[in-house]
């Protein structure tokens, strides 16, 4: 059986969904490579919590740096120096 274009309806007339998960913004990719025995740890805790190793990892660190376990620029062993012109 042949159907003509315009006994359909169109392609631009059915709405489309947007599939997946919703947006959390913008995003910076970073590459982070520590011991085996850190990861086997950090895997265990994330088992247990239902997430994804990157939505755990980026948790615990928000949580660090809103409690403070960031050190602040001029913290880290050296003076910072007065810009003068």
């Amino acid at each position: 059986m042949i159907y003509r274009m315009s006994d359909s309806t169109s392609f631009s007339a059915r709405q489309r969904g947007r599939g997946g998960r919703p947006s959390k913004g913008p995003r910076a990719t970073m590459t982070v490579r520590c011991p085996e025995p850190l990861a086997e740890v950090i895997e265990t805790a994330r088992a247990g919590s239902g997430l994804t190793t990157n939505d755990f990892v980026v948790g615990m660190l928000a949580k660090a740096a809103a409690a403070g376990l960031f050190p602040a620029a001029g913290e880290a062993g050296q003076d910072c120096l007065p810009l003068t012109a």
